[in-house]
């Protein structure tokens, strides 16, 4: 499994896979509930690693607004991304992962 894989409310995955894949699909489907996300920590970690091996920047940042999920937030912090915050909302959920707030970008007069 990589990246992410969007369940739907039927319990079927909407990405092509593998039978075990599929299976685990189900599994969690059943576990938690459907509409369901699955990230990949490995997968962020590695294009991750893979934007900062192409792109011409010294330093990645993440989007929160983008997906302020805690455990994605985190999982890209630990690979060298930085934060990029547009709300009190965003500054809390960055600091609560324990990004380092000097360092973020952020806008609209915060």
């Amino acid at each position: 499994m990589t990246g992410l894989v969007p369940i739907g409310s039927d319990g079927v995955a909407v990405a092509e896979t593998s039978e075990a894949g599929r299976e685990l699909h189900e599994e969690l489907a059943c576990r938690f509930g459907t509409p369901l996300y699955v990230y990949d920590a490995e997968a962020l970690a590695a294009r991750v690693a893979e934007l900062q091996n192409v792109l011409p920047v010294n330093r990645m940042l993440y989007s929160f607004k983008a997906n302020p999920l805690p455990s994605v937030a985190s999982e890209l912090r630990r690979n060298g991304c930085q934060a990029d915050l547009t709300s009190p909302g965003e500054i809390t959920a960055a600091r609560e992962e324990g990004f380092d707030l000097s360092l973020a970008l952020s806008g609209s007069g915060l």
